[in-house]
């Protein structure tokens, strides 16, 4: 996997089409950390592109590191957006599913846009792409009661995959098919109560995956692992009957 620097300005990307994902990933750890030279300038000029809703769901975090992170994220989120829709970041708006899936409303340039993002702890991603559902998911590795988590989620298949992983790599292979079945359904824009609907199957030689539902493949998408940092695991979901082809960024702010 090979993560490219932008071209400056952003402006030159390769042009974005429907079997094209753009990938972007970014470390918000400075952003979040206010003792970081330039961290509180940069956050305030992120904020001030946010809407009054964000604003207010930012002041809702209780520690202010989840509060710094969330208005980077947003604000990272609307400067590439801007990017691919050529206005200004302020002048964007979402609006929600019922699960909180964000949409822009109304899409600039008739151009059907599709995004989601993810973040946890200092990283951030964010897939781009048009006319498909896309979804994608990361996660931070940290130790966890792995069975008591699995027996409420995981399907009787995965439990017994499981099962057979080593003591020591448990953890992470639970966090593999986790972020694999949270990509899918962020795309769809279902929560978590559908988990246990979903059985992902892990390919050992291959950083594709499966994705079954009520025990049918679901053959109109595609299934990727990233890597990203060996303390996180993430992946990515996306609709399309054609090959998509992935595109990875390193993100600046």
């Amino acid at each position: 996997m090979n993560w490219l620097e932008p071209p400056e300005p952003l402006q030159l990307l390769p042009q974005l089409s429907s079997n094209v994902v753009h990938v972007w990933r970014t470390d918000l750890g400075d952003l979040a950390d206010l003792t970081v030279a330039n961290a509180s300038e940069k956050i305030q000029q992120l904020l001030s592109t946010l809407s009054e809703d964000e604003r207010c769901r930012a002041e809702r975090f209780r520690f202010t590191q989840d509060r710094l992170s969330f208005i980077a994220a947003r604000g990272i989120l609307r400067k590439l957006l801007s990017q691919y829709l050529q206005i200004l970041p302020e002048q964007l708006t979402f609006s929600y599913t019922q699960r909180g899936k964000p949409f822009l409303n109304p899409c600039p340039a008739k151009l059907n846009l599709q995004f989601n993002l993810s973040h946890s702890q200092a990283k951030a991603l964010y897939a781009i792409t048009l006319n498909h559902r896309i979804g994608i998911d990361i996660e931070l590795i940290r130790p966890i009661e792995v069975q008591q988590i699995a027996q409420r989620f995981f399907s009787s298949v995965e439990l017994h995959y499981l099962n057979f992983i080593s003591p020591e790599k448990q953890v992470e292979t639970f966090y593999q098919l986790w972020v694999c079945r949270e990509a899918y359904l962020k795309a769809t824009g279902e929560g978590l109560a559908e988990l246990r609907n979903i059985q992902v199957q892990l390919s050992p030689d291959s950083k594709q995956f499966q994705v079954m539902r009520n025990q049918d493949s679901l053959t109109d998408w595609h299934f990727h692992q990233l890597d990203i940092h060996p303390s996180y695991k993430a992946a990515i979901a996306i609709e399309a009957v054609e090959a998509v082809q992935l595109a990875f960024y390193n993100c600046y702010y």
